[in-house]
This record gives C-alpha cells, structure tokens and sequence, in this order.
C-alpha cells in the first residue's frame, strides 16, 4: 500500500465567482466555479507534503470524467513551444504522520482547453468544456518528504522537468459526494 491514499472526493455546488477577463459579463455569462474536497491519508511514520495546487485539468464529456492533476506533467512538448517565463511553483499541504488531511481546489464550470498551439487572428484555438455533468473524479497526486524545490539557476524548462519528476504520485478515480451549497 502507498503511503498516500486517496479516501473521497467532495464536490460542491458550481458559485458565482469573480474572474477577470475569462468571461463576458456584458453577454451575461456568469463565471461559476466547484469546488473540490480530496481527502487523503498518510500512513507513514513521517509528515508527507502533498501539491495543493492544480497543475492540469482535463474533463472527458464523454464519459464524464474530470481529471484533477496535482502533479507536474512536465513541460508542454509542442514544435517551437519553449517555455521562457518563470515557472508558478505549486502550493503543498502537509500531511501529518498516521493522520487524514484534505486538499481544497476550486475549478471554473467551464474548462478553456487550448486545442491548437498555431495561433490565428483570434488568438489560440480553444474549445470550451462544461463540467457541471461530471459523473467521476480522476484524482492524481504528487507528494513527498519535503517541499520541492527548484535546483538554483535552472531554466523553467528545467525546472518542470525536475517537478515533474519530484516525489511519488498516487491515482484514484472515485463518484464524488455532494455537497450543497
């Protein structure tokens, strides 16, 4: 058995929230958000950080299924795509030794997923995914025994290389509960 495990997942009910320039206020598109309850648990002898910060979003309308990656996947490998601005570190929680801990995230009702790295006169191509059907919630989690940190010097493609290769990672796909608002 890993020393983190994933218990449930809570889900609650999407909220008007304010999000600058991600939506027509205008038009009358309200920007809604979820949010996400993963508790896990630590069955280690030792405190263990765990990423509590999203650093991929994925939903599949298909089958329903809204992946919430708290990993580095490392950088993104597209032709002539180079990462040039620092690199956002992720945000950890600590877990402690033989104890449960939670991780709150918050996602928008409607994911802007880029589906093209060749720009046009809009800008980059998207498709808009709404999640409020979700059915399952696909969890994958970094974490380890302290922080990570950044090798000094290193370049932000270095950098996502090294986070992505930082610790351990456990993955459940679990029916969230949920929670009213």
């Amino acid at each position: 058995m890993p020393d983190l495990t994933v218990q449930d997942i809570n889900v609650g009910s999407p909220e008007t929230r304010e999000a600058a320039g991600l939506f027509n206020i205008e038009a009358g598109e309200e920007p809604r958000f979820i949010d996400v309850t993963i508790r896990v648990r630590n069955a280690s002898d030792h405190g263990l950080y765990v990423i509590s910060s999203i650093r991929r979003l994925h939903y599949d309308s298909a089958t329903g299924i809204l992946t919430i990656g708290l990993q580095e996947s490392g950088p993104v490998e597209a032709p002539g795509f180079v990462v040039t601005h620092p690199v956002i570190l992720p945000t950890f929680t600590l877990v402690p030794a033989k104890q449960s801990g939670t991780v709150r995230v918050t996602v928008p009702q409607i994911i802007h997923r880029i589906v093209s790295f060749e720009a046009t006169a809009e800008g980059l191509p998207e498709e808009q995914l709404d999640i409020s059907g979700l059915r399952q919630v696909r969890c994958i989690i970094a974490f380890g025994d302290t922080p990570f940190e950044p090798e000094a010097g290193a370049d932000p493609q270095a950098v996502l290389r090294q986070l992505s290769s930082w610790g351990d990672a456990v993955e459940k796909t679990l029916r969230p509960k949920r929670e009213s608002a």
